[in-house]
């Protein structure tokens, strides 16, 4: 986990300035409603995965290098309650990977599949040791969420799974 140590703050209304290091953020104040983002995340899940992000990425780097450039389509399988997760993708030109990792997941057996670059993204977002992926069904919507108690910060990562 990185803490930064000196944020600077500027406002020159409507808009909002935050300089950590070398990375400004720009925010433009707005007076319209907030959409209701609430509705976007799934109340229930009926498997959740929790994994240790750093060897999730990992292996996920090295199956998607097998994956088609457009899609960056990969699988992961669960096989029911238990610890293992198959990453796997294929591409006609490169051929096939797959790699096993052992996990902690509770739920019904599952196939998903994700574009990898957005699992990878909302995988390094999370501030956490432990990372949990809420799961119900290979259509529906999944959340990533900090997967220990002792995260600092409260974060939800909506992602939408693609048909493989």
């Amino acid at each position: 986990m990185r803490i930064w140590k000196k944020l600077v703050f500027i406002s020159a209304l409507p808009m909002v300035f935050f300089r950590v290091g070398s990375s400004l953020v720009t925010v433009r104040l707005s007076d319209e409603k907030f959409p209701e983002y609430e509705q976007v995340i799934p109340k229930k899940s009926s498997g959740a995965l929790v994994v240790d992000p750093d060897s999730f990425c990992s292996s996920l780097r090295r199956i998607s290098s097998m994956s088609d450039k457009d899609s960056r389509a990969v699988k992961l399988s669960f096989n029911g309650n238990g610890g293992s997760l198959e990453i796997s993708s294929s591409y006609r030109e490169f051929g096939f990977a797959n790699e096993e990792l052992n996990v902690s997941y509770e739920g019904p057996p599952l196939e998903i599949g994700f574009n990898s670059r957005y699992l990878f993204e909302g995988l390094q977002a999370m501030v956490s040791s432990l990372v949990s992926i809420e799961l119900s069904d290979g259509g529906s919507p999944c959340v990533v969420r900090p997967g220990d108690s002792e995260s600092l910060f409260k974060q939800v990562y909506v992602l939408i799974p693609m048909r493989l």
